[in-house]
């Protein structure tokens, strides 16, 4: 047997392993015509490593097995030639999780724990908790990028989420940074060196990534990490104070030592206990003038030591190892099956090797708790239970487990559904009002007082108003309803817009037969029927149909969502509440607006130069430019005020902005219904017309100017008073039957 070692001066492992052999040697465990031998080289160097190893295997006696070498970058060269020659290698120090592929390395095997042994712990850490998303932050040296990539198939093969993964040198604060907007709350870190284990710590209290919402996970190596709490970090600039608050409630792993164990009195396998061991091999140290500091690893050397002998021992009666050449595959593999099938109790507590030729050791899952590390469980690897310690549990600064990620429940801000009602339960009156004076309309539409306002343009006024009163409830029901058909976002455009043309064109065109009638001497020149004032009006729909199919067909409206914010529950960790809004909009809409509504604006402009022309026309029936002047006014100046107003309005405001739109379209739609119609209703039954009062009013006024007879008559005149009197009767008749024409021309 022959093995190499890296620093004679420094390994505690070599006086370890001279015990060891001393030890099997007294307790004549091997077979008969066999000897139990150690062979010691040493070097510190992987090229003279393979040198060393070339010299001592070609030197006599033949070498069945190779214990060692104490550093990982020594045993990954090692572990490759040892395989080609067929020589079983046993290692007491090496962790290297790359020595567990059986590819590369066939014949490896250690009595040491492979970081990658916490990883099955952590996993079932997150399990527990039922995290499913997670981090990585990986210091970027070979074993902790290793162990970080090992542990990602486990996660892979677990239907697990990496929301993260980072990679860092020596400043982490941009990875901190990545962590933080990816959203991800559980932070696996996996760090060899101290420094690089406390410098995310030191980032993560920068940034506030810690505390009740975060929850970290450390893959330690075999220095603890509270140990490096207290040192100074060059560059991060925090606290012992600081970097012990950010730790707080941190989670991380370490095997279990056989000092931790109740078994750590219990005889193994040599016949002695632990202590006693360590006493016996402290007692060596001295005779053979080594220092004592270094015996961390005399455990797994002892072990590595009897598994060898126990290996060969059980395979002497199968296999004739005095036989045994280097190259020869078949006994070095049974060799190293019988290696990896030991089961004993050594000085380091219960011996056993997974498939892979990896130390089989339970592990501890610790917690800082105010700076202090305290074990709060104890993962089993031969069963996979998480079993928690007595009197222990897992704390966390929010009370409770955080959630891997953060909950964000979406929240939608729509129009109060009590304003809603109330705004619907005003424009279902409206509609029905308008509906009324429609009706009245209609039935009296014979009465001259009705006739001559031009009952039919009277009931297109009243058709728009119920159109406007109807776009207010299209207007606000996508907030209550979960229905958000883009046909009722363009359909209640299409309500507002004809209902303006509606109501304002049949104002309008009144006012210019109005207009035309009265400014124009040559009767026989103009007559405007009710036909021209629909034709009129047509045109005006047909512009408005051709502007929305345009707008439509070239950009749609539709309803898209907008997130005005995201809102968290300091009392609720874990939890985002994202308010959105949905908007009815398109591309351009502005611009397609705009053309509406200056267009509409021009009609108006039209309106009130017509309605100053007619001001003068004192036919009240006929004549309504007070009250269309009264509307434009309205309208002009409630739209000036909503229009600004609701534009200045955040999008998270609907109800406000609902608010404002309604009662502005509200206010001027009554309005106008109560300025066209109530006048006409409240002199219903009124039955002398506007040209008869004006006939009594003639008779009135010849009669003041006649001659009176004594008796009672009309006394005899003479030619000078008949040619008085006749030309002051022409003088009022005249223009009472020009009215009297126009009115009959027009209304035939």
């Amino acid at each position: 047997m022959g093995s190499l070692e890296a620093q004679k001066a420094l390994e505690a492992g070599d006086p370890t392993c001279d015990n060891s052999t001393s030890t099997i040697t007294m307790k004549q465990r091997y077979k008969p015509n066999y000897f139990f031998a150690l062979i010691r080289k040493f070097t510190a160097n992987k090229g003279e490593g393979v040198y060393v190893f070339n010299r001592a295997y070609m030197q006599p006696p033949t070498k069945i097995m190779m214990i060692g070498p104490k550093y990982s970058e020594q045993a990954e060269v090692l572990a490759e030639i040892a395989a080609m020659y067929g020589v079983p290698q046993l290692s007491y120090s090496v962790t290297s999780p790359l020595l567990s592929n059986k590819k590369s390395y066939p014949y490896f095997a250690r009595t040491v724990e492979s970081t990658a042994l916490q990883n099955p712990a952590m996993l079932k850490v997150l399990q527990h908790f039922g995290w499913k998303k997670v981090a990585k932050l990986t210091s970027d040296t070979v074993y902790p990028a290793k162990t970080s990539e090992l542990m990602q198939q486990i996660l892979n093969a677990n239907n697990f989420t990496t929301m993260s993964t980072a990679t860092f040198a020596n400043d982490p604060t941009s990875q901190i940074e990545q962590i933080k907007v990816s959203g991800a709350k559980i932070i696996l870190t996996f760090a060899s060196s101290p420094k690089n284990s406390i410098r995310p710590l030191c980032q993560a209290y920068k940034q506030g990534v810690y505390g009740a919402r975060y929850q970290w996970l450390h893959w330690s190596a075999r220095h603890g990490i509270l140990n490096q709490l207290d040192q100074k970090v060059a560059g991060d600039g925090c606290t012992h104070k600081q970097m012990v608050e950010a730790a707080e409630g941190l989670i991380y792993f370490g095997p279990v030592s056989v000092s931790q164990t109740p078994d750590y009195l219990r005889a193994g396998i040599s016949g002695y206990t632990t202590p006693e061991l360590e006493a016996k091999y402290l007692e060596y140290l001295t005779t053979k003038n080594v220092s004592t500091a270094r015996q961390a690893l005399y455990t797994s050397a002892f072990d590595a030591v009897w598994t060898a002998a126990l290996a060969m021992n059980s395979s002497l009666s199968y296999l004739p190892l005095d036989e045994f050449t280097y190259g020869d595959q078949t006994i070095a593999r049974r060799l190293y099956n019988a290696t990896i099938s030991s089961d004993f109790y050594g000085a380091g507590g219960h011996v056993a090797f997974d498939e892979n030729g990896d130390k089989l050791n339970d592990v501890f899952v610790y917690q800082v708790r105010n700076g202090t590390g305290l074990i709060i469980a104890k993962y089993c690897i031969l069963t996979g239970d998480l079993i928690l310690m007595p009197n222990q549990r897992f704390m966390f600064a929010g009370g409770k487990p955080p959630v891997d990620s953060d909950e964000i429940v979406d929240s939608f801000i729509g129009i109060s559904r009590p304003f809603f009602v109330v705004i619907t339960m005003i424009s279902c009156i409206g509609v029905i009002y308008g509906v009324l004076c429609i009706a009245f309309n209609l039935v009296y539409r014979n009465n001259r007082l009705i006739k001559l306002s031009s009952p039919r343009i009277n009931t297109l006024i009243g058709v728009g108003c119920c159109l406007a009163f109807t776009s207010v409830v299209c207007y606000g029901v996508h907030s209550v309803e979960d229905s958000h058909s883009d046909w009722i976002c363009g359909g209640r455009t299409c309500l507002l817009v004809y209902a303006f043309t509606f109501a304002f064109g049949g104002m309008f065109t009144k006012t210019w037969r109005v207009h035309v009638l009265f400014t124009n001497t040559m009767i026989s020149r103009k007559i405007v029927k009710d036909a021209h004032l629909f034709a009129v009006i047509a045109g005006l729909l047909v512009v408005d149909t051709l502007l929305l199919i345009v707008w439509f067909l070239v950009d749609f409206p539709r309803w898209t969502i907008v997130n005005v914010g995201e809102t968290r529950d300091d009392n609720v960790p874990g939890i985002i509440n994202r308010s959105f809004v949905y908007i009815c909009s398109s591309a351009h809409a502005v611009y397609w607006s705009g053309v509406l509504c200056s267009y509409k604006a021009l009609l108006l402009m039209f309106g009130i130069f017509f309605t100053w022309e007619t001001r003068k026309v004192t036919i009240e029936a006929l004549n309504d430019s007070k009250q269309i002047g009264l509307c434009i006014y309205n309208v002009m100046v409630l739209s000036t005020v909503t229009f600004p107003l609701v534009n200045l309005l955040s999008v998270d405001q609907v109800s406000i902005s609902y608010g404002v739109f309604s009662v502005a379209v509200l206010l001027c739609t009554f309005t106008t219904l109560n300025l066209v119609f109530a006048p006409k209703v409240a002199t219903h039954g009124k039955r002398v017309a506007p040209f008869s009062r004006l006939l009594r009013q003639a008779v009135g006024y010849l009669e003041s100017i006649l001659p009176q007879n004594p008796h009672g008559g009309v006394r005899s005149y003479t030619a000078k008073t008949a040619k008085t009197v006749s030309s002051s009767i022409t003088h009022v008749i005249k223009p009472l039957k020009q009215q009297e024409l126009r009115l009959k021309l027009q209304f035939a």
